[in-house]
C-alpha cells in the first residue's frame, strides 16, 4: 500500500465513522502519517521500543563496527556504528492475522 493509498483509506474510515471526529481532508492525514514517521525514526535512532499496533514493535538495536565483502565488486567495505530498526510481532498478533482462534 503506497502512502496517498494509505491517506485515501484513513480518510474513508475516519469520515464514514459513526463518532463525531468531523471531516479530516487528505492534507490533514499526511500531516499526522508524516508526523508519525518523524517520530518513529527519532525513536529508532535513540534505540527506543515504540508500540505501533497491538502486538506489533518496532526497536532501535545498535550494530558495531563490522567489515562486509561486497560480491559485485570483490572488494571488502567497513561498515561505521549505527542503529538498525527490529520489528517484533506476537504470537496473538500473528493468529490474529490469520483467522485463528482458539
Amino acid at each position: 500500500m503506497s502512502k496517498i493509498e494509505m491517506i485515501r483509506e484513513i480518510g474513508n474510515v475516519v469520515n464514514n465513522s459513526d463518532e463525531e471526529m468531523g471531516y479530516v481532508n487528505a492534507k490533514q492525514i499526511n500531516a499526522v502519517i508524516s508526523a508519525y514517521n518523524n517520530y518513529i525514526v527519532k525513536a529508532i535512532k535513540n534505540q527506543e521500543t515504540i508500540r505501533i499496533a497491538n502486538g506489533l514493535s518496532l526497536k532501535g538495536v545498535p550494530v558495531e563496527a563490522h567489515s562486509r565483502y561486497c560480491g559485485l565488486t570483490g572488494e571488502t567495505l567497513e561498515v561505521p556504528n549505527h542503529v538498525t530498526p527490529k520489528l517484533r510481532v506476537t504470537k496473538a498478533f500473528k493468529e490474529e492475522m490469520n483467522g485463528i482462534t482458539w
